[in-house]
């Protein structure tokens, strides 16, 4: 079972983020679920997902009438294909719990009609074989073997979501500083046009690495500096 451990700033005073360095459990392409999170990393059935990025889903809960739903369906199915071809009609579908303001409403609409749930599964299957791709790459640049990789997980003040997946940022975990990747699966899959950036209150700059939420209230004036510095919820400043 992995063990997280605190990494603190220099004088000790606050913890900025966790780590773990967990090993997958099966071949990336039996743990890899989407292009931004990963299962079978931890005991049980616990997924994590990728802080800092979004991509496409694989599968998710679909309407099925005016009351109806049914979970975990791929996008690219049938029903999604029916619901994502008139999402608006009229009596169709569950109502909004509130009007969408008309803005909103055409930004739906111009989103979504005939071919959205081929297109939309594309995109999810792309992102998941980039990143399945990635995990196989760091694997035999490192010239390690299946069993022995692991990743390095990093958790920063919020933990889980909704669903109870773990939220980190992750990398290969490799000791040698020069076969290290610079940069998270988090980040590359940004940088490879395959997710695109997504923070959450609390974990993006500058909320990382304050003793308490109300220290990262930061003057107007300094907020864009902050915004243009920060990396991936890491304060530069």
């Amino acid at each position: 079972m992995a063990v997280f451990n605190p990494a603190r700033n220099r004088s000790g005073t606050a913890t900025l983020y966790m780590t773990a360095t967990p090993g997958l459990k099966g071949e990336p392409s039996d743990v890899v679920y989407d292009g931004d999170g990963l299962s079978g990393v931890f005991a049980g059935s616990q997924g994590m997902r990728f802080l800092g990025c979004d991509t496409a889903e694989v599968a998710y809960r679909v309407p099925t009438g005016p009351t109806g739903f049914k979970s975990s369906q791929k996008i690219g199915g049938p029903l999604w294909q029916a619901y994502l071809d008139d999402p608006l009609a009229a009596g169709q579908w569950p109502a909004f719990t509130q009007p969408l303001h008309p803005l909103v409403e055409a930004r739906f609409a111009a989103a979504t009609g005939a071919g959205s749930a081929a297109n939309h599964a594309r995109h999810a299957d792309d992102a998941r074989a980039a990143l399945i791709a990635m995990i196989l790459d760091d694997r035999e640049r490192i010239g390690i073997a299946p069993a022995d990789f692991r990743v390095h997980v990093a958790v920063t003040h919020e933990v889980f979501d909704g669903y109870g997946r773990l939220l980190a940022f992750v990398n290969t975990s490799v000791k040698e500083r020069e076969l290290r990747p610079p940069l998270t699966y988090n980040e590359r899959m940004i940088a490879n046009g395959m997710a695109a950036p997504f923070f959450i209150w609390p974990n993006t700059d500058p909320f990382i690495g304050r003793p308490a939420v109300t220290d990262a209230a930061l003057p107007p004036a300094r907020l864009r500096k902050a915004a243009a510095t920060g990396k991936l919820g890491l304060s530069r400043q």
